[in-house]
């Protein structure tokens, strides 16, 4: 069985082309009856998420290669991280923080700072706490998610041209995904 290439797994260096809406329109031929060989079909079902299935318009890109939208990479972290702290609210003590420092998901260094702290007053390596996997292939995920340009450049450019085919309510609600998305979580 072989593997087929998607947008999803390219890395955001543009090792890999990606024709432009244009040519995959040149290259569709009439006589292909099946809807789903459509380019306008084949294109959008790359550009969706694989999590939410709403259309990137800011696709953020995994160590893995794996590229989801900024919003369900940030819900799945916390949701992990959030999982992961739970086995500290019966703890004996908290020795120097509050039961809610070690409950806190961190939006900004300081916070990662103490909740890295009140970690290891329980015992425990942050490390280990503060880890989490791809929700795809659940590879290790040790540095934050970054911005995939070349994909963003082309979904505009498909939402563009066809916006008046398209059911905008596929589109991610985030149109601009904030440069702080995932400050905290990684060092």
């Amino acid at each position: 069985m072989s593997r087929t290439r998607s947008v999803e797994s390219l890395s955001s260096n543009g090792s890999f082309y990606i024709p432009t809406i244009f040519e995959l329109i040149n290259g569709y031929k009439a006589s292909d009856p099946s809807p789903s060989r459509l380019p306008i079909n084949i294109y959008l079902n790359d550009a969706e998420c694989s999590i939410c299935l709403a259309i990137m318009l800011k696709p953020f890109s995994l160590g893995c290669g794996h590229t989801l939208c900024a919003r369900c990479i940030r819900e799945t972290f916390d949701f992990a991280l959030k999982s992961n702290l739970k086995r500290f609210i019966h703890a004996q003590s908290h020795d120097g923080h509050s039961l809610a420092t070690c409950q806190r998901v961190p939006t900004k260094k300081e916070d990662r700072v103490r909740l890295c702290r009140a970690i290891k007053s329980h015992g425990e390596a942050p490390e280990d706490v503060l880890a989490f996997e791809c929700p795809i292939c659940w590879a290790p995920v040790v540095r934050s998610p970054s911005p995939n340009y070349l994909l963003t450049t082309h979904f505009n450019e498909l939402r563009d041209i066809l916006a008046d085919h398209l059911d905008s309510s596929k589109f991610d609600i985030e149109l601009e995904a904030p440069s702080y998305l995932f400050n905290g979580l990684f060092q």
